[in-house]
């Protein structure tokens, strides 16, 4: 099994592309090194070309559990993000949204339907570093 795990980055003159090694790690290069982190057997990135920081999330499908942790472009640790702290979610991926600042969202499900939906995007808020406002549905 391969993830296909690739960062859009072109705009960032030090740092190619995000993709891949194995199953169980996303590596980039940034200044000529190349990081590496873990991901497990189920995980993705995406980078915030607004703050300029990579959000790598450990996925654990059907679990109220939430491993998600922003890098800086160097590989140094930032900060983990914190659950969204009104309902209990399962998370399932990380995504792409321009409607957001951080240009990510995470897909995460409700047990219930609400407002006739299971599945919304959730705002990663990296200022906050925490799981804020639910965006929109997720189809």
């Amino acid at each position: 099994m391969s993830l296909d795990v690739k960062l859009n980055v072109s705009d960032v003159s030090d740092v190619s592309d995000v993709s891949d090694v194995s199953d169980v790690s996303v590596t980039w290069n940034y200044k000529n090194s190349e990081i590496s982190f873990p991901i497990g057997s189920h995980g993705g990135a995406v980078y915030s070309k607004e703050y300029k920081l990579i959000v790598i999330m450990n996925y654990y499908p059907n679990e109220l559990r939430l491993d998600m942790n922003a890098y800086m472009l160097d590989g140094t640790f930032k900060s983990a993000i914190l659950p969204y702290d009104r309902y209990n979610l399962m998370y399932g991926y990380l995504d792409r949204n321009s409607s957001v600042r951080s240009g990510i969202v995470v897909i995460a499900g409700y047990k219930e339907r609400t407002e006739n939906f299971y599945d919304w995007q959730f705002e990663v808020d990296l200022e906050l570093f925490k799981i804020t406002n639910r965006v929109a549905p997720s189809y």
